[in-house]
């Protein structure tokens, strides 16, 4: 059974001070009692360093074998680096030595020794018994990394699991959590990143204003949202009526997502004065004379509404957005040439659609769309909007550009003036 260590001699030896939400996972560590702990933080609360604290304690008791899993060895090496740092605090080369040749490992002289893994080769991680498994980043690990490989790996040494994390919906990382919870000898935590007191308050005052509201849940409340990790909320509810024809007393304005090789053009128009989709065209054909024609007689039909198309091609966008306008069209060119602009864009119809402020008619491929649109956050904590893996966002940019120019209040006929000029959010590139 394992020794109980004594915390503030080992926090003095690595020179490290944990703040309370980390002392409070690392007590539960230190009970011999607890095999298995699950943590979800949100963004920045120090899940990494709480990894490195606790792996290292495993190593300085005798004969541990110790490994670090992560999606990636990247990843993996961020609390790798935890440990160099707490390593070089407090011990000699000669007592413990740091290779950082991938895979990562290290080796102490009393017979203990930490791997690094990464599951992008399932078959990496069959191996020898082990005494503590640490899978960092959870949700991004695949749940049959754990199911079949990591967790026989316990048994015969009646090792120990710790899973951490930031949420991304309820998935297999959830349900460990909430197994945990319940278990005799399990232990579960949620941490917001605001319970990290070196975590800057105007931060995350900001962040919550500006941010979706899910993703601000699972990122930084740490919150297990059901569904998938999409950023649109309110789907179904916008649902209501159908595409609809063109009147001449109302006002419209249209956004064209441009197909590139493998991808789709979309057409979507939307009615000012409701708010509401009343058109949606998709079609694959590439060829730009044909593309103009169906985007033209669009336009014709819709009165000839403003037209928002996706230039991000800095010489192909921009040439069909002069083509367009010297043909007399009311066309805008938006690139989504940076994160930042993409951002802004989404953000809008985010905003538009989880405040129920739009309504579209039940369409397949745009519902499939929104519902599966997701983001991404980079290792150093850039939020990417994209669609999952081998599927299309085609309809959700086509949709995003319509929405652009338009007012959360749908216009009456009373504000409707031709000579008004357009006024445009600003794009910030």
């Amino acid at each position: 059974m394992k020794k109980k260590l004594n915390l503030d001699k080992f926090y003095d030896k690595i020179g490290w001070t944990p703040h309370p939400g980390q002392a409070d996972v690392l007590k539960a560590f230190n009970d011999p009692r607890i095999r298995d702990i699950v943590l979800a933080g949100g963004t920045r609360f120090g899940k990494s360093a709480l990894c490195g604290a606790m792996a290292l304690a495993t190593l300085l008791e005798d004969n541990k074998r110790v490994w670090l899993v992560a999606s990636t060895y990247d990843l993996a090496g961020r609390v790798f680096k935890y440990i160099e740092e707490f390593i070089a605090n407090g011990f000699s080369e000669s007592e413990i030595r740091v290779s950082r040749r991938t895979p990562q490992r290290i080796d102490t002289k009393w017979g203990s020794y930490l791997e690094c893994k990464s599951t992008e080769n399932l078959a990496a991680l069959l191996g020898e018994e082990l005494d503590l498994v640490i899978i960092d980043e959870c949700p991004r690990v695949p749940r049959d990394a754990w199911d079949y490989y990591l967790r026989q790996r316990l048994t015969t040494r009646r090792g120990r699991s710790i899973k951490i994390g930031t949420p991304r919906g309820q998935d297999w990382f959830w349900q460990e959590w909430k197994r945990a919870k319940e278990a005799v000898d399990g232990e579960s935590f949620r941490f917001r990143s605001i319970d990290n007191p070196f975590f800057p308050k105007d931060e995350w005052e900001r962040e919550k204003r500006s941010l979706p509201e899910k993703i601000f849940q699972q990122e930084y409340e740490a919150s297990f949202l059901p569904g998938s990790a999409g950023i649109f909320s309110h789907i179904k509810d916008c649902i209501s009526g159908e595409l609809e024809e063109y009147n001449e007393k109302h006002l419209y304005t249209m956004g064209v997502d441009l197909g590139r090789y493998e991808d789709y053009t979309v057409i979507v128009v939307i009615d000012r004065m409701t708010n509401h989709v009343v058109h949606f065209d998709k079609f694959n054909t590439i060829d730009w004379g044909i593309q103009k024609e169906i985007i033209t007689k669009t336009a014709d039909s819709y009165g000839s509404p403003a037209i928002f198309i996706d230039a991000t091609s800095i010489t192909v966008g921009d040439a069909y957005v002069n083509e367009l306008a010297d043909n007399g069209y009311n066309v805008f060119g938006y690139k989504i040439s940076s994160n930042l602009s993409k951002r802004q864009l989404v953000e809008k119809a985010v905003v538009m659609v989880n405040q129920k402020q739009l309504s579209y008619p039940d369409i397949d491929e745009l519902i499939d769309e929104l519902e599966s649109f997701t983001y991404k956050i980079s290792d150093g904590g850039i939020i990417k909007y994209q669609a999952p893996s081998g599927m299309h966002d085609d309809a959700v940019v086509a949709l995003c550009l319509a929405c652009w120019d338009l007012d959360a209040e749908p216009l009456a006929e009373t504000d409707i003036n031709i000579n008004k000029p357009i006024s445009l959010p600003k794009q910030n590139f």
